[in-house]
């Protein structure tokens, strides 16, 4: 992967935060993973806002209370756990 060097301005006791869980070598990839992670994590909330109303109580109305949701899910779980025996023995 082709790096680019580049400016960034921080505050300084962000920096010195950054400093005190790293050493400075390993600086920049703290700093690109924690930019890769918010990353992923504002692609997802736009994902969400994209999709908010697409889902329907009343569409699902075997998903009304919670323990029906509940049931679901480790329903759902279950049938991965098992997928995932087949493919990996």
């Amino acid at each position: 992967m082709q790096k680019v060097k580049m400016q960034v301005v921080f505050p300084q006791d962000l920096l010195r935060e950054v400093d005190q869980m790293v050493s400075g070598r390993k600086r920049s990839e703290f700093i690109v993973e924690a930019t890769r992670k918010e990353l992923r994590r504002q692609r997802l909330v736009q994902a969400m806002e994209k999709a908010a109303g697409a889902w329907s109580d009343e569409g699902y109305p075997e998903l009304s209370t919670l323990k029906e949701v509940h049931r679901w899910l480790a329903q759902l779980r279950a049938e991965t756990g098992r997928r995932m025996e087949r493919l990996h023995g």
